[in-house]
């Protein structure tokens, strides 16, 4: 229930005869009870500070103002546990903003406050009185005051004979039941200023034997614009004889006599399927077991047979009426040999509804009867491979003939087809080592039943080397590793490849790696930086065939990180020459040392056209220094190292 969806035209708010105040209208709906209580609501908007006094017959029936909540933590203290439902209709978060959302909107504050009294009282516009005496007539007037109970010249006056009122039943329930959702409807007379009857809404019941239980968890809201009223509810009692009920009720909280309608909801829930269906041939006969239904109102259930679970078949329903409900092994004796079959359970209830299918359960119907074995089995060598022949007496129900074939040294036959094969006679092209094969040949029917197997021997020779591989290539990968590959060999019976690498530094190619036929790369790790590498990659066949040699372009492998710092540069004059020393570097890869000079510390580097391959110390000529040297490490693939700090010579 929001309040936004229901303040156009949903309530048209009755109040007695009233006087109207700067444009607000101030009256009083005084709403007396059987139990003596009299609700006396007034319409007169209240601001925080400000409040109402109550006279019946001008005794002052409060002893301060009627003021309502002042503050939100108050609202909800005095809204308990309809506080959530009243932030849920406004649409509100914190009790400040419901308490001045209430206060300043005149439809909604109003609306729920003749919805639920709590709010009238929370907002100050409700005043019960519990001290009046039914039968008597009285005048009960309100005046609008301060806090401090200052009189502000507003007052709402109206007098009545304090007569309980008789809140008509409403008229005409009906209730439909569809497949979702039960609906109520019923008539409700409108309502006027003269003859107002106080009702602001209605309460929906569902009695099931002795228990009744509201249905209807908010109010079905009075629209006084229409006086046909509805209220749906997914109803779940399937099967049950229920009596709804619609009472009206006012302001005040009086019922209306309940309107009554007694209808049978119909059951079209089917039950819950069976579960755990097993199959399995006992004697000849197909046997489906399947655990008691548990459903309340279950009678029974019906068996399916199919034979594919394709979606497309309907399979067929082998009982004509549902079994007994604790009957729950059926034995199927129409089954065929060589069949498989699908077997499904469905449950029934007392009204005729069926379950889904259960999940199927297959049995396999076996022949066990084998085929007769092949005979003259013959195996020849050609060119495009061993062709191999027979004699064999096909079943009705013939399947494949199965090949199998043994290699000299290996412990397994291995079928060399799984596709079927009808024709008699098969060629075997595999491209296989120079070996003794071992060939067997069987039947095999729709059951799977396979014949005794006819062996045949036949030896093959393989000198042909395959075709070389094509378009090696060796990369520097990071200064780590080399990284070499190559394009295949297009021979049919390639099992590998062997890679080789040669060196300036090694007399012959060295293999460094056998591969699958699937692997075409291989990552060299074994390698140093300034070393000229060749690779080498030949194909080998099943017969140890080698093919010639791919060689790869010449490949200098460098790293990329250069030495260290020279640290500790010392200068010492000797005559014309200057004695240069420093720390050595610590690098496996070290070339050589380089000497720069300059003519200031920060001053733009000259290398003296001379490097140290391995020491430690150089003697120069001053003539080739400008007054600072610098002395950098390099290695050997070229990378210098960081230039010393600058020594200056004097």
């Amino acid at each position: 229930m929001r309040l936004t969806l229901l303040a156009a035209g949903l309530l048209v708010s009755i109040v007695a005869p009233a006087q109207t105040v700067m444009g607000q209208a101030f009256g009083l709906r005084i709403a007396p009870t059987a139990d003596g209580t009299v609700y006396v609501y007034h319409t007169r908007p209240l601001s925080l500070g400000y409040g109402v006094n109550v006279y019946r017959d001008d005794v002052l029936l409060n002893d301060m103002p009627v003021t309502g909540a002042q503050q939100g933590s108050e609202l909800a203290v005095a809204l308990d546990s309809v506080y959530t439902t009243v932030t849920q209709a406004l649409g509100t978060t914190r009790p400040a903003e419901t308490l001045v959302h209430l206060r300043t909107n005149r439809t909604d504050g109003q609306l729920l406050a003749y919805l639920y009294p709590s709010v009238a009282q929370a907002i100050g516009q409700l005043y019960v009185d519990t001290t009046a005496t039914l039968g008597e007539r009285a005048t009960y007037r309100v005046e609008y005051v301060r806090a401090d109970g200052v009189a502000l010249g507003e007052t709402a006056e109206q007098t009545l004979v304090l007569t309980p009122r008789q809140v008509a039943a409403p008229t005409d329930l009906q209730v439909e039941v569809g497949e979702q959702l039960t609906t109520l409807r019923w008539q409700y007379a409108q309502t006027s200023e003269e003859a107002d009857d106080q009702v602001i809404a209605f309460r929906v019941y569902a009695d099931e034997g002795d228990v009744r239980t509201q249905i209807s968890a908010e109010p079905v809201v009075r629209n006084n614009a229409t006086t046909s009223f509805s209220f749906a509810h997914p109803f779940l009692a399937q099967g049950q004889t229920v009596t709804f009920s619609v009472e009206a009720y006012t302001i005040a909280g009086t019922p209306s006599p309940p309107a009554r309608e007694t209808v049978v909801l119909p059951d079209t829930y089917p039950p819950a399927a069976p579960y755990e269906i097993s199959a399995s041939m006992v004697n000849g006969v197909a046997e489906v077991a399947w655990p008691i239904s548990v459903e309340p109102d279950a009678i029974g259930y019906h068996v399916y047979r199919a034979t594919t679970l394709l979606t497309d078949e309907v399979p067929e329903r082998l009982t004509d009426a549902p079994l007994p409900l604790m009957e729950s092994v059926y034995g199927d004796d129409t089954v065929a040999p060589r069949r498989q079959y699908f077997y499904s359970v469905s449950v029934v209830d007392e009204a005729g509804n069926e379950s889904e299918r259960s999940n199927a359960a297959s049995v396999q119907v076996y022949d066990e009867v084998a085929p007769p074995a092949p005979t003259s089995v013959e195996a020849t060598a050609e060119p495009e491979g061993v062709r191999l022949s027979w004699v064999a007496e096909r079943p009705a129900d013939f399947l494949t003939f199965l090949i199998v074939r043994r290699a000299s040294g290996e412990q397994r036959f291995r079928q060399i087809k799984t596709d079927a094969i009808t024709a008699s006679e098969f060629v075997d092209g595999a491209r296989l080592a120079s070996s003794a094969l071992t060939y067997g040949v069987m039947v095999v029917d729709s059951t799977r039943n396979i014949s005794d197997t006819t062996f045949v021997e036949v030896t093959l020779v393989d000198s042909e080397p395959p075709t070389p591989a094509t378009q090696i290539q060796a990369l520097n990968r990071d200064g780590l590793r080399v990284m070499v590959r190559w394009n295949g060999s297009t021979s049919l019976d390639v099992e590998g490849y062997r890679l080789y690498r040669a060196s300036s530094t090694d007399e012959d190619p060295v293999v460094v790696a056998e591969t699958p036929a699937s692997q075409k790369a291989y990552e060299d790790e074994a390698v140093r930086p300034g070393t000229t590498y060749t690779y080498f990659v030949t194909a080998l066949d099943a017969a140890d065939n080698e093919s010639e040699a791919l060689p790869s372009t010449p490949l200098l492998f460098k790293d990329f990180t250069p030495p260290a710092q020279v640290r500790g540069v010392q200068v010492n004059l000797d005559g014309d020459n200057v004695q240069l020393q420093w720390e050595a570097v610590r690098s496996s890869d070290l070339a050589a040392y380089r000497v720069y000079t300059s003519s200031s510390a920060t001053g733009q580097v000259e290398a003296l056209d001379v490097d140290v391959p391995v020491g430690t110390t150089i003697s120069v000529s001053q003539r080739q220094v400008e007054g600072w040297v610098r002395i950098a490490a390099v290695d050997t693939s070229g990378n210098e190292g960081r230039l010393s700090r600058a020594v200056r010579v004097r």
